[in-house]
């Protein structure tokens, strides 16, 4: 049965059919590169979206340019109530928590000092601070860079 103009076994010319395997990819199979942080923390996906494509299209509605995929509460699993489409800012910023601090990105070491990170494996950036908000101000401003930036 098709959706907005595609056939059902069509919807890999969908725009969205790439997102939404790397949703199930991450969080279903133990082989892809970053289950550890989605699947292997139980994050799951909604039955509804896991098994029909366009319902995950219907309920998410069409991708905005230049949105990601973004789960509101990061601990929470991939369906309707959870997901929204977020800009790069907002989703770099949409990161779990450290517990020592409250703050996505930064840890309290053992030293007392506060250690800011941001990026991946590729393009990390990290900094130490003898202050709390010395850190915050750093990873938000490196934020709004990278952001600007790209």
């Amino acid at each position: 049965m098709g959706r907005k103009g595609y056939k059902q076994d069509n919807r890999i010319k969908h725009p969205m059919y790439l997102l939404w395997q790397g949703m199930i990819a991450r969080c279903c199979y133990k082989s892809a590169g970053n289950y550890y942080n989605y699947g292997g923390r139980g994050i799951k996906i909604c039955d509804r979206w896991r098994h029909d494509f366009w319902k995950f299209v219907e309920d998410m509605g069409e991708r905005p340019e230049g949105m990601t995929l973004d789960r509101i509460d990061t601990n929470g699993d991939y369906e309707p109530h959870n997901c929204k489409w977020s800009n790069r800012y907002e989703q770099q910023s949409n990161r779990r928590i450290k517990a020592n601090t409250g703050y996505a990105g930064i840890s309290r070491q053992l030293s007392g000092y506060y250690l800011a990170e941001i990026g991946g494996k590729k393009s990390r950036e990290r900094k130490v601070f003898k202050s709390l908000s010395e850190a915050k101000a750093w990873r938000d401003n490196k934020l709004k860079e990278r952001i600007v930036g790209k």
